[in-house]
């Protein structure tokens, strides 16, 4: 919440209250997805809790990489979900727009809510993440000033937000891996790619063409690594068995 909130901070110092008004709307549909997946990571705890240590590393790649593919296809209800708000709140068009490059946070805080921080704390690596959260809150007063102090850009200063959430899971899963002595897997960065298609698609596109484009490339990854989900849901099956 520090991380975004001083960001929101920037924005408001920076811009006029209408546009921080635009933003925090935004952002405030955003938190009602992130409470959702919060309270769902309470649910995904004890299965990773009572993982034997040689266990661990499966429990992690498998859910990891369920999680994204699960991620990704949430993503494509972001159209309905825009035209929705349209049609309820007509007046508050540019604050729904923002919408399009906050809604891929989303992917990255299931993946620090669910899988992330609820491994760490099965490892007892509270001080990992107290250093993680701490780096990444520095890094996002830096990256404010940067974007709303010195170049007064209101889109890199919304993006920032976007680039922020996945420092901060990009850190802690490739610790965790290390940590775990797996195979480094590069999850984190197709949920990235992803976010940049996403971003590219619904902001920079717009309308049902980037919808659609963002959506060709989300059977795609269903395509390429079908086998690979396939097999991670028969292992998800034996994990709550």
């Amino acid at each position: 919440m520090l991380i975004i909130g001083i960001v929101r901070f920037g924005i408001e110092r920076n811009w006029d209250v209408t546009t921080f008004g635009k933003v925090s709307f935004s952002l405030s549909i955003s938190n009602f997805i992130l409470t959702f997946i919060a309270a769902v990571s309470i649910v995904i705890f004890p299965i990773i809790k009572r993982s034997d240590a040689d266990r661990l590393p499966t429990v992690y790649d498998t859910l990891g990489s369920l999680l994204s593919g699960v991620m990704l296809i949430f993503l494509v209800a972001y159209y309905p979900i825009q035209k929705i708000l349209l049609l309820w709140l007509p007046h508050y068009y540019e604050a729904i727009q923002h919408f399009a490059i906050l809604f891929p946070i989303s992917m990255f805080e299931a993946r620090t809510s669910l899988l992330i921080n609820t491994s760490l704390k099965a490892l007892r690596e509270e001080k990992a993440m107290l250093f993680i959260n701490g780096f990444s809150v520095l890094l996002s007063l830096v990256t404010t000033v940067i974007v709303t102090v010195l170049f007064k850009n209101l889109t890199a200063a919304v993006m920032s937000i976007v680039g922020l959430q996945i420092v901060k899971c990009l850190i802690p899963d490739f610790y965790l891996q290390k940590k775990m002595n797996m195979k480094i897997s590069f999850e984190v960065l197709w949920d990235a790619l992803g976010a940049i298609i996403f971003i590219l698609g619904n902001w920079f596109i717009g309308g049902v063409q980037g919808w659609g484009m963002y959506i060709v490339f989300v059977v795609c990854i269903g395509i390429i690594r079908r086998k690979e989900f396939i097999n991670h849901l028969k292992l998800v099956k034996e994990f709550i068995a």
